[in-house]
C-alpha cells in the first residue's frame, strides 16, 4: 500500500481508537523560506508589464483541489497573477510556470525541491511560497476527507438492524427475541375452573373469506358475548399495518413492522388518536391457528407492552372465536405463561374478568389462572440501556494486546478506505 495510505490509515486509526504517543501525534512545523531578495513582487517597477491581459476566468471565491486538476494553463497563471502580490511573487516567476506549461494536475504535483531544480531553476523563496500554498489547499481537501471518513466510520461501525414484519415472523426470529430479552415460555394448566353453567354463547361463524372481512361481525360477536365495562371497548386496528411498528429500539434485537386484528382500549383514547399508547390487550383473529400465530401474538404483545404506559399491563390473546383460546402474559420471573382454556365458556367468563377495570367478587375464581399480583410490564425487567450502549469491540480494548488493537484499527480503516472512491482504486 502507498505511503499516502499508510499514513491515512495511522490517521484513522488514531481517530477510532484513541491518541497515538505525544511523538508520533506532534507535527513538524514547515519553514517557509523568506522570498529572495530582488525577486519579490514588491519590488517591481512600473515599467513591469502584466503577463496577463485576458479577462479572468478564475473564481477566487471557493477553490478545492477537483477544480485546479481541471484547470488549463491560462487559469493557473490567471490565479497566480492573483496571488502575486500574497506569495511575493514577481513576473519573472510567473514567466517560469508558463514556459513550461504547467496546468492545474501538473500544478498540485509541485514541489520546492522540483521547483528549484531543472527546468523551473526557481529562486528558492518563490518555491517554497507556491509549494506552501499547494499544501494549503490540499489540506482543505485533506479535511473533506477526513469528514468523509467520519461519516463512512460511522456507518460502518453502527450496527446494521434488520426489520422484521409482525406477520412473517419466523422460528429464527423469534428464538433471537426470546434470547435478547431473556425470555422463557412456559404452558400453564388448570382443571376444575368454576364456571357459570349459565353462560353458553355459540361459536363464531367464519364464512368462506378471509379474517379482515368479518370485521363488523366479530366485533358484534365480541361485544355481545364478551361486553366490556368502564369506557373499555373492542377496538378494530386490522387496516393499520403500522400500528406496531418501532424503530431503533436498544430494547429490541431487530426492528419490527406490523399491526394486529382487535385491541382492548379505553373509548376516550381513540378520540384522543391515543392508540396504539393506550393498548390494555391484543387480539389475533384466526380460523385455524397455527405455531407462526402463536409468535405472532406474543412479538405484538411485546410490543404493546413496551410502549404503553406503566399502569397497562398488556394481554395477549389469540383465537378462533370458537373453541381455541389462548391468553398470554408476562410474570415477573422473566416467563411469558400461556394457557389455553379448555373451553369456550372457560374462555369467555376469566377474559370477562381480566379485561374489567374493577374485579367482581369472584375475581378468585380466575386470579389462580392469572395472578394479577405476578403480572409485570416487560420494561420493569430490563436493563436502563441506551443505544450507545451496544457492545463494540473497542469497548474490551483493555483486554486485548497492542498487535491486536492494532490490528483492529488497522482493519477499520482499510474498510473505511476502501469505501472512498477517491482511494478506492488502490484496491483494484
Amino acid at each position: 500500500m502507498s505511503i499516502i495510505c499508510e499514513k491515512l490509515l495511522i490517521i484513522i486509526g488514531e481517530k477510532i481508537g484513541g491518541k497515538a504517543s505525544d511523538a508520533d501525534a506532534s507535527k513538524k512545523e514547515k519553514n517557509v523560506r523568506p522570498p529572495d531578495i530582488g525577486t519579490s513582487g514588491k519590488g517591481q517597477t512600473s515599467e513591469e508589464t502584466p503577463l496577463l491581459r485576458e479577462q479572468s476566468t478564475v473564481s477566487m471565491d471557493v477553490v478545492s483541489v477537483e477544480k485546479i486538476k481541471k484547470w488549463s494553463l491560462q487559469q493557473v497563471l490567471e490565479f497566480l497573477e492573483k496571488k502575486k502580490d500574497e506569495l511575493f511573487l514577481n513576473n519573472d516567476d510567473i514567466k517560469i510556470i508558463k514556459d513550461n506549461r504547467v496546468s492545474g494536475q501538473a500544478f498540485l504535483r509541485l514541489t520546492a525541491e522540483k521547483l528549484i531544480s531543472p527546468p523551473y531553476n526557481l529562486p528558492g523563496g518563490p518555491a517554497e511560497t507556491i509549494t506552501g500554498l499547494i499544501d494549503t489547499i490540499k489540506g482543505g481537501e485533506e479535511q473533506d476527507v477526513i469528514t468523509e471518513i467520519h461519516e463512512m466510520h460511522s456507518k460502518l461501525t453502527q450496527p446494521t438492524i434488520e426489520t422484521i414484519s409482525i406477520s412473517k415472523l419466523n422460528t429464527g426470529n423469534f428464538q433471537l427475541l426470546k434470547n435478547h430479552l431473556n425470555l422463557d415460555i412456559e404452558n400453564v394448566y388448570f382443571d376444575n375452573i368454576p364456571i357459570d353453567s349459565n353462560a353458553s354463547p355459540p361459536a363464531f361463524e367464519w364464512k368462506d373469506k378471509s379474517e379482515p372481512v368479518h370485521k363488523d361481525e366479530y366485533l358484534e360477536w365480541l361485544n355481545k358475548y364478551i361486553p366490556l365495562t368502564d369506557g373499555r371497548i373492542w377496538y378494530d386496528v386490522g387496516d393499520n399495518h403500522s400500528l406496531l411498528d418501532v424503530y431503533k429500539d436498544s430494547r429490541l434485537p431487530f426492528n419490527v413492522h406490523g399491526g394486529t386484528d382487535v385491541v382492548v382500549v379505553n373509548n376516550y383514547d381513540v378520540a384522543s388518536r391515543l392508540i396504539p399508547e393506550s393498548i390494555y390487550a391484543v387480539l389475533e383473529l384466526k380460523k385455524k391457528i397455527e405455531r407462526n400465530h402463536v409468535m405472532q401474538v406474543i412479538l405484538e404483545m411485546v410490543i404493546a407492552d413496551l410502549i404503553t404506559p406503566k399502569s397497562r399491563i398488556v394481554f395477549g390473546i389469540i383465537s378462533d372465536l370458537m373453541d381455541d383460546w389462548q391468553i398470554f402474559w408476562l410474570e415477573d420471573d422473566r416467563t411469558i405463561k400461556s394457557w389455553n382454556a379448555p373451553s369456550r365458556n372457560v374462555a369467555i367468563q376469566v377474559l370477562s374478568e381480566l379485561l374489567r377495570d374493577k374485579p367482581k367478587a369472584n375475581q378468585e375464581n380466575t386470579s389462580i389462572i392469572i395472578p394479577a399480583a405476578k403480572r409485570v410490564k416487560l420494561n420493569t425487567l430490563l436493563p436502563d440501556r441506551s443505544e450507545d450502549d451496544i457492545a463494540r469491540i473497542e469497548d474490551v480494548y483493555d483486554v486485548m494486546s497492542k498487535e491486536e488493537i492494532w490490528h483492529h484499527k488497522v482493519g477499520v480503516a482499510s474498510e473505511i478506505v476502501r469505501n472512498i472512491p477517491s482511494f478506492s482504486s488502490m484496491y483494484a
